[in-house]
C-alpha cells in the first residue's frame, strides 16, 4: 500500500491523530532503526493523545 492510500484509509477510519503523526513516526523510525512494533506504538500513542485533546476541547466548549 502506498503512502497516500494509507493516509486516505486512516482519515476514512477516523484516525486523524495517527494520520497527522504518520510521516514523522515513519521517518524517525527509519532513522533510528526502530521495529515495526515501535513505530505502530508511536502511531497508537499519537491517536490516543489526539482523541484525549479532542475530548478536552469538547468538554471545555460545552462548559
Amino acid at each position: 500500500m502506498q503512502r497516500h492510500e494509507m493516509m486516505t484509509a486512516m482519515t476514512e477510519l477516523g484516525l486523524k491523530g495517527m494520520a497527522g503523526a504518520f510521516d514523522e513516526a515513519v521517518t524517525t523510525g527509519l532513522q533510528r532503526k526502530r521495529t515495526t512494533m515501535e513505530v505502530l506504538t508511536d502511531l497508537l500513542r499519537a491517536e490516543a493523545t489526539h482523541r484525549h485533546a479532542a475530548s478536552v476541547r469538547y468538554r471545555m466548549s460545552a462548559a
